[in-house]
């Protein structure tokens, strides 16, 4: 697994309605140290990860930015951004203390 032997700052889900979810369970299985993740598709295709965070009583990550798009008036689409609990960054550097 990549995050066993790279260190990742940001990891970036764009999966389809089939792949998101299994993305969201590998990050959270193999890479727990990743403190940032970016949602795309959060209205068509991610959008069980945001209410899996939502329905969770101690969510290990927590939605710290949400856009959603619209197009002829209509709800399209969205990107959210996704920090892991307690992350703090202080001095440029990150703080899991915190």
């Amino acid at each position: 697994h990549l995050c066993a032997t790279h260190h990742f700052g940001l990891i970036f889900v764009d999966g389809g309605a089939f792949t998101g979810p299994a993305e969201w369970k590998a990050i959270n299985k193999y890479c727990s140290a990743v403190p940032w993740v970016a949602l795309d598709d959060t209205h068509a295709k991610t959008i069980d990860i945001l209410v899996e965070l939502q329905n969770d009583p101690n969510p290990q990550w927590e939605v710290v930015y949400e856009e959603l798009s619209t197009r002829d008036n209509e709800l399209y689409d969205g990107v959210g951004w996704l920090s892991k609990a307690g992350y703090v960054f202080k001095g440029g550097q990150p703080d899991l203390g915190a």
